[in-house]
């Protein structure tokens, strides 16, 4: 998390700042342990989400012109399983954040 990004900033720097404006929950920031071939699909699928565009009706989905444009800005090379893990983890994050969020009439 140390790791300087594009722009000189450390990773965590910016998942605090999206932790902060409610993007991701302050857990990222500590995450349990994951296994060697899922760290680098986290790392990546944390960089995307901490960049998706702000809307005033709920979190968007990643598109793949989101993460062909990441790849091609980054050099990231991901196979297709990875970039299938990180639209995996997208659409898990935001359905727990739609369960997370009350509901309208307190339901």
């Amino acid at each position: 998390m140390a790791a300087p990004q594009a722009d000189g900033r450390p990773l965590r720097a910016h998942l605090q700042a999206a932790a902060t404006q409610g993007a991701l929950p302050m857990a990222t920031l500590d995450p349990p342990p994951l296994p060697p071939p899922c760290t680098a699909v986290w790392g990546w699928w944390a960089e995307l989400a901490s960049a998706r565009p702000a809307s005033g009706f709920g979190l968007s989905p990643l598109s793949f012109s989101e993460i062909a444009a990441w790849a091609r800005l980054t050099r990231e090379r991901p196979a297709p399983i990875e970039v299938r893990a990180i639209l995996a983890a997208d659409a898990a994050w935001r359905q727990a954040v739609d369960d997370a969020r009350p509901k309208e009439g307190g339901k």
